[in-house]
């Protein structure tokens, strides 16, 4: 009988405790739910204010890109005729001073139309209205090409600038004009940024694709500004970048004309010992880029 009596007090013991557990449980599990719900509305919230931050900054960048592109208009619409009858006074007789004063002139108007040719070129390939006149390019007659094109300017630094392609490789799909644009800039890059040494611009077959590196003996560029290079408007903060100059236009145009065209670029460097420049294309056929 007490042995009898002892099970059931054990048993009801255990039910006791069992139930209390669950009773514990089911609040616990609530109070999580509830915390979860919390935490799953306040993600929402901050979703939200992320989304509404988002679209904001897509219309600042869209005002900003417009208003590039506005100026840019505005800007070149008297810088045509400026240059122009510039031009036509260089070719009258002048003294040295008024020649020298002339020859200022000139290089700086030509400076703001290549600043007013950038914006123009940035805005139209961000709001994708660029036009390509797409046809089969030889990268390596490019390449000789662009380097022959930019051996003056090597020439006026004691550069040696030097093309290395096979006669011939497979042909891409693109605008050679806008992939000549891409090869001189990599190329003047590299010259101004290089006081001594040289400059190799090398094409070589890929599996799949084209490759085009343009190597320099320049000053180099810090890993941590690497990439950084091809965003709109940035240079690096270093005191011997600055003294060369530049927008920080032309890394964004090479990389959104490379883009257009189903390619890839990027870079590598170290500061003191130089730079390396590449992109890679499609061969033809396997190209994403689309005329408008």
């Amino acid at each position: 009988m007490d042995l009898v009596y002892y099970f059931v007090v054990a048993l009801a013991a255990l039910l006791f405790a069992t139930t209390a557990l669950m009773v514990l449980s089911i609040r616990r599990t609530r109070e999580l739910l509830t915390q979860v719900k919390r935490g799953e509305e306040a993600l929402m919230r901050a979703h939200q204010r992320l989304k509404s931050a988002h679209e904001e900054l897509k219309s600042v960048d869209k005002l900003k890109t417009d208003f590039m592109n506005i100026a840019a208009h505005e800007l070149k619409t008297p810088l045509v005729p400026m240059v122009g009858y510039l031009h036509l006074i260089n070719r009258k007789k002048l003294g040295p001073e008024d020649r020298e004063s002339l020859d200022i002139a000139l290089r700086n108007t030509k400076r703001l139309q290549r600043l007013v040719d950038d914006i123009l070129d940035i805005a139209k390939l961000e709001s994708k209205v660029m036009k390509f006149r797409v046809e089969d390019v030889q990268l390596a007659d490019l390449v000789r090409d662009s380097v022959a094109g930019a051996r003056p300017f090597a020439g006026e630094k004691g550069i040696t600038l030097k093309a290395v392609a096979p006669r011939r490789l497979q042909l891409v799909h693109g605008d050679p004009g806008r992939l000549a644009q891409v090869l001189t800039n990599l190329i003047n890059n590299a010259i101004k940024f290089t006081d001594r040494g040289n400059v190799v611009v090398e094409a070589r077959a890929r599996r799949g694709d084209v490759a085009v590196e343009v190597r320099d003996t320049g000053i180099g560029i810090a890993k941590e500004d690497i990439p950084k290079l091809f965003t709109k408007f940035f240079q690096a903060e270093t005191s011997a970048r600055r003294k060369y100059g530049g927008t920080g236009l032309g890394l964004a145009i090479c990389k959104e004309i490379v883009q257009a065209h189903g390619g890839k670029i990027w870079a590598d460097s170290e500061p003191g010992k130089g730079s390396t420049f590449s992109f890679s294309l499609p061969i033809k056929g396997k190209a994403l880029i689309t005329t408008e």
